[in-house]
């Protein structure tokens, strides 16, 4: 399973939910400042887990700092931009978690076990 790491403080610039049991099909901004909810990433990884839920896509840019990793442990980092289904990975949380490496400027540094 992937885990996927990302910014923590930055929504995502696009949310797609589906849900045929609960009648749902959209897809939205949330920095449009329209009703919608300005959901963060944590949040749709708890709805993605959801049943109820068939699939939580979300649209992510260079401003998310989005990567995914094959392993918890794994050193070798994978760029996400664009349109992904969060059914698909697991939360790796804000890339401050990803105890392989530390973000310092636009650059990632793995430090050596």
């Amino acid at each position: 399973m992937k885990w996927l790491y990302y910014n923590p403080i930055e929504i995502p610039s696009g949310v797609r939910i589906s849900s045929k049991s609960l009648s749902i099909n959209m897809e939205y901004d949330p920095c449009d400042g329209n009703d919608h909810p300005a959901f963060y990433i944590d949040d749709l990884f708890l709805m993605a887990k959801c049943n109820c839920f068939d699939d939580i896509q979300v649209l992510l840019t260079s401003h998310n700092d989005s990567y995914y990793k094959n392993g918890k442990n794994s050193n070798n980092r994978y760029p996400v931009t664009g349109w992904i289904s969060l059914k698909e990975y697991k939360n790796g949380g804000g890339w401050r978690n990803d105890k392989t490496s530390t973000k310092v400027g636009n650059r990632y540094i793995t430090f050596k076990k």
